[in-house]
C-alpha cells in the first residue's frame, strides 16, 4: 500500500458535475470565497477537488497551488471561477466535460505565471464536509485529524463522519472503516480484460477510532477469534491482519481462488467494488456462534490499485470515472489540441 500513496492521493476523486450547481458544490464554492475574503490563501489558484459524493454528503479537498493543475496530477480543471483576483479550479474525475488547454490559458494566463511557491500537501490543505442539501458544512485542517493517524484520509477526521457515514458523528464514531486497498496479481498478463484470471489477493487497511475496542481483547484468545471477511455467496475471502500502524489494521486476504473465479465476466471491477463496499464484515463470537457486523466503507477510492510481483503499480478506474485521465498520452493530446 505504501508504494501507491501518491497514485491514490491524486486519483481518488468523485462527485457531481459542477454545471448542475448542486447544493453541496454551491456551498463549497461559497466557503472558498469566504476564505479568500479572510486572506487564507496567498496563492493565485485554489484547487477544489470533490473527493467523495454520497447519499449523505460530499467531502472536498481545498488546497492552494501555483498552477490551476495539481502538481504531479494529470487531472484537468472542469470549471474555473474567478473571485477577487484568484481562480477557484474545480476538479472531479467523474465529470465528463473539461476545459480545453486553450480555454484554461485564456481564463488564467497561467503559462506566464512565475510563482514557484511550494505548498505542504498536509498542512496547506483543508477538507470540507457538506450535507447533501448544502445547508450544513464543516471545515477542517490537518490538526483536526485523529492524532494517532498517519495519512490524512477523510475518514480519520471525526468532524467529517456525519457527512460520510449514516448515524455517525463525533460522539457516535464508526467502529471499523474499510479504507484503501489494492489488488495483487501475478506477472502473466496485466490487461484489464484478462486481469481477473491473475488475481491472487487483496491488501488494504481498516481504520479504527477506538483502540480499546473489544476486538483487541478478543483477538488474544486462542479459540473463536474474531475476524474480518468479504462474502460473495458461498465464497468467503478472509482478511488476515498483518500489522497495526497508526490506528490502521493492515491486512492481506488468504488464498481463495474460488472467490475471484465467482466474479462475473462482465463488469468484474464494479462487482468487486460493490462486494468490498457492501459485503465486508467483522465477525465476533457471541453466545455460542459468530455474529457479523458490516464495516463502514470510506468510498474514497475510485480506482483499483493493482500491484504485480515486482511491486509495480497501475490503476483500473471504476464505472463513471474518466479512464483516459490517467493516461499521459491523453494529457499531452489535451495540451496540444488545436
Amino acid at each position: 500500500m505504501r508504494y501507491c500513496i501518491l497514485i491514490i492521493l491524486f486519483f481518488s476523486l468523485s462527485g457531481c458535475q459542477p454545471d448542475k450547481e448542486s447544493p453541496a458544490y454551491s456551498t463549497a464554492l461559497q466557503q472558498i470565497r469566504d476564505m479568500i475574503d479572510k486572506g487564507d490563501f496567498s496563492s493565485k489558484y485554489v484547487i477544489l477537488e470533490e473527493m467523495i459524493s454520497g447519499t449523505i454528503g460530499s467531502i472536498y479537498r481545498i488546497s492552494p497551488q501555483n498552477s490551476p493543475i495539481v502538481e504531479w496530477s494529470l487531472e484537468r480543471p472542469k470549471k474555473v471561477t474567478k473571485y477577487k483576483g484568484k481562480f477557484i479550479c474545480y476538479a472531479n474525475l467523474k465529470t465528463q466535460t473539461e476545459l480545453s488547454y486553450k480555454e484554461l490559458v485564456a481564463l488564467t494566463d497561467f503559462e506566464n505565471d512565475t510563482d514557484s511557491t511550494s505548498y505542504d500537501v498536509d498542512k496547506d490543505i483543508w477538507l470540507l464536509g457538506v450535507s447533501k442539501n448544502g445547508k450544513k458544512h464543516t471545515l477542517v485542517d490537518y490538526k483536526d485529524a485523529d492524532a494517532r493517524a498517519f495519512d490524512l484520509y477523510p475518514f480519520v477526521f471525526p468532524k467529517l463522519w456525519e457527512y460520510m457515514f449514516k448515524d455517525c458523528n463525533e460522539t457516535n464514531p464508526p467502529r471499523f472503516v474499510l479504507g484503501g486497498y489494492s489488488l495483487d496479481v501475478d506477472d502473466a498478463d496485466k490487461s484489464k480484460d484478462s486481469l481477473k484470471k491473475h488475481l491472487e489477493a487483496i491488501r488494504g487497511n481498516i481504520y479504527f477510532p477506538n483502540s480499546d475496542d473489544e476486538y483487541f481483547t478478543e483477538s488474544k484468545k486462542e479459540k473463536n477469534k474474531p475476524f474480518f471477511a468479504v462474502l460473495n455467496g458461498k465464497d468467503t475471502l478472509k482478511l488476515v491482519m498483518e500489522e497495526t500502524i497508526y490506528q490502521h489494521l493492515y491486512f492481506e486476504s488468504t488464498p481463495s481462488p474460488s472467490f475471484f473465479e465467482a466474479l462475473p465476466e462482465d463488469e468484474t471491477w464494479n462487482r468487486l467494488y460493490n462486494l468490498m463496499r457492501d459485503s465486508t464484515f467483522y465477525f465476533q463470537y457471541e453466545a455460542g456462534k459468530y455474529e457479523k457486523y458490516p464495516l463502514f466503507y470510506s468510498n474514497y477510492d475510485q480506482y483499483f490499485i493493482v500491484r504485480d510481483k515486482s511491486r509495480n503499480c497501475y490503476s483500473i478506474p471504476l464505472e463513471g470515472v474518466i479512464e483516459d485521465i490517467m493516461n499521459f498520452e491523453s494529457y499531452e493530446k489535451w495540451r496540444n489540441a488545436e
